[in-house]
């Protein structure tokens, strides 16, 4: 090696010493196993580093160094959406441990995924990268032998890597960070209430408790669902942006959210709108295949879990009205819950039917609240508009509200049939029947905020995070074949008058009817 060449060298690795994304430049990064084998030699990546790879690691710099800020807060959380293929979990799971185990000495990582096997893949990749001679000329550290094993090993300095499945149960060291990748496995996954909840659950009692005092997280992954667990953190009015957000768990973390395509300004990437990810990598030609499905492209590659237009619901199916037909039908559909300020809402829909079966949206109420307070607006809804029916979903919360329901329809002398439909398991299921009512344009809409937020909802829907008026719909949707058409009267006949007669007309009428059998 030259004197000119020992100087650049010397000057890459202490950049690579301060600077994540100059590591990233200066190591060769694992990429495609060569085998199975638990000491698999993985090729090195071909392609160079693009603008987003040097923002991931700036991203995950200002973590690891405790440099974000926002407002004067320190910013300790991170979220990074991006599309399949952008070499996200390369720069962010994989590069980014590995800088900082080797920058800080007893420096702990846990990196997890929605399975063990994704977890250990990643965690692989990185421990070939401290095992690795450019590795070892940036930081001077070696694996420690005592401890190598490819779901948890140390280095010289005390730091260390621990991977594991969030549903394998986390337990042992703290963390100085977290790293979230893939946290739900596909969309049968996603579109599962009970998969997100306990995906978020493991994420707040295992991970979220391993965490050292001013430690960090960060979460990178594609968007299958708007209620994953990212989804659940950010706030309502999140709508693909990159900036800084306060979530719901009081934090703020930045949100680095980069479309396939550009479709809005401003974009992170400066692109003008039309313009695609990577072109030096991706041909242009790459992401025609992904478009045809709407809610796959708009979920997975554009980073909103729901296409503007809707997919199972289609915006343009919802006809609008201005003025009621005279002859209607009322009925009630509730979904109800039992949680005060958390959890889901109380749904409270009144709907109308008119002789031609046609199903108009009346009101709705919603709201986290007890028993005792929808149970009163219910009545209220009830003396109201006088519904032929009210229904709502047996189960538990029928057993433990009807008896309440039907006292305070004593007291308040405010009475109604009730129904209680036995719910089905599969939401996408239930909703099939005011599914196919809404795609024949049977569905009326009033022009009001609340018909707004009712119609954003089912256009989100199975993907949106909350679906309790979707649920009152469906369930209008399974009774209304039994629902009973407007009755309207029939026309009045007009009067019919004596013509004036004679008295020979009357003579020679009585004398037809004493000649016929009418006499």
């Amino acid at each position: 090696m030259t004197p000119e060449q020992a100087a650049t060298e010397l000057l890459l690795r202490r950049k690579a010493r301060t600077s994540l994304a100059e590591f990233a430049k200066y190591i060769d990064i694992p990429g495609v196993p060569v085998s199975d084998d638990e000491e698999e030699v993985l090729l090195p990546i071909e392609e160079k580093m693009a603008i987003h790879h040097i923002m991931i690691c700036d991203v995950m710099q200002g973590l690891i160094e405790n440099t974000l800020e926002y407002n004067g807060e320190k910013v300790r959380g991170a979220m990074l959406f991006l599309p399949p293929g952008a070499a996200k979990s390369t720069y962010g799971t994989t590069v980014a441990p590995a800088w900082a185990v080797g920058k800080y000495e007893k420096y702990n990582i846990i990196t997890t995924s929605y399975g063990t096997p994704l977890a250990l893949k990643h965690s692989r990749r990185t421990r070939q990268i401290l095992k690795s001679q450019k590795y070892q000329n940036v930081f001077g550290l070696s694996l420690a032998q005592d401890n190598s094993a490819v779901e948890d090993y140390t280095l010289d300095n005390e730091s260390g890597v621990r991977a594991a499945g969030i549903l394998a149960g986390i337990t042992g060291n703290r963390a100085d960070g977290i790293v979230i990748d893939d946290p739900i496995k596909g969309r049968e996954e996603a579109d599962s209430e009970t998969i997100r909840q306990k995906t978020k659950d493991a994420i707040d009692d295992d991970l979220m408790t391993r965490l050292k005092p001013n430690a960090w997280v960060c979460y990178i992954l594609t968007r299958w669902h708007e209620d994953d667990p990212a989804g659940k953190l950010l706030p309502e009015n999140w709508n693909g942006e990159t900036g800084f957000f306060r979530c719901s768990d009081g934090q703020v973390y930045y949100v680095l959210s980069i479309p396939a395509r550009c479709d809005r300004q401003p974009d992170p990437l400066d692109r003008e709108i039309g313009e695609y990810i990577w072109p030096e990598w991706f041909p242009a030609n790459h992401w025609d295949r992904f478009q045809h499905n709407p809610r796959t492209w708009s979920a997975l590659y554009q980073q909103r879990p729901q296409p503007e237009e809707g997919s199972y619901f289609l915006k343009e199916w919802f006809k609008e009205y201005r003025d009621l037909p005279e002859h209607l039908n009322y009925w009630i559909t509730s979904d109800f819950a039992v949680s005060e300020d958390k959890g889901d809402f109380t749904e409270h829909t009144v709907w109308a039917t008119d002789k031609d079966d046609n199903l108009y949206f009346i009101h709705n109420w919603h709201k986290q609240c007890t028993p005792d307070v929808w149970i009163d607006e219910l009545l209220y809804l009830i003396k109201q508009f006088e519904p032929i029916c009210s229904f709502g979903e047996g189960g538990v919360i029928r057993r433990s509200v009807e008896p309440f329901l039907r006292k305070r329809m004593q007291e308040k002398q405010t009475y109604c049939r009730m129904e209680w439909i036995n719910p089905v398991n599969d939401k996408t299921a239930r909703a099939r029947g005011f599914q196919s009512r809404a795609s024949m344009g049977k569905i009326f809409f009033p022009k009001n905020e609340i018909s707004d937020r009712c119609i954003d909802q089912m256009i989100r829907f199975p993907t949106g995070k909350h679906d309790d008026f979707v649920d009152t719909a469906s369930l209008m949707g399974l009774v209304i074949d039994g629902a009973h058409a407007a009755y309207v009267p029939p026309e009045p006949e007009e009067p019919q008058f004596l013509q004036e007669l004679t008295f020979n007309d009357i003579m020679k009428q009585m004398r037809r009817q004493r000649d016929s059998s009418e006499w």
